[in-house]
């Protein structure tokens, strides 16, 4: 989550894919937090190739589009765990790598 005001990207916690309301659980949350994008990590190949795991994000995202009308992007994930790794502070390795991720996005944005 960030506040584009300020540009902080803070950690907002986690939902996992597998959960039956997923989609109704985001949808509810960007109503909510008055969304106007959604960013999505992109685990890439270490050769710039779409893998499986590149596959079930897409398909996470247009199921998504059912659901919620923003627009939604895609940035390279790699390394982002890595670098979350290596950083201190209480957030789980996800919410960190997913502050990476919007980062990188918000950066490239500007």
């Amino acid at each position: 989550m960030t506040d584009t005001d300020l540009d902080i990207v803070f950690p907002f916690g986690t939902m996992q894919n597998f959960e039956p309301k997923v989609f109704l659980n985001i949808k509810d949350l960007v109503l909510k937090e008055d969304f106007e994008e959604i960013v999505f990590g992109l685990p890439l190949g270490m050769n710039n190739e779409e893998t499986e795991a590149t596959g079930r994000v897409r398909t996470f995202a247009e199921k998504l589009k059912e659901h919620v009308d923003v627009p939604m992007h895609f940035v390279d994930e790699r390394f982002s765990t890595h670098e979350a790794n290596n950083m201190g502070g209480e957030s789980s390795v996800d919410e960190k790598s997913a502050m990476i991720i919007l980062e990188s996005y918000l950066s490239k944005k500007v």
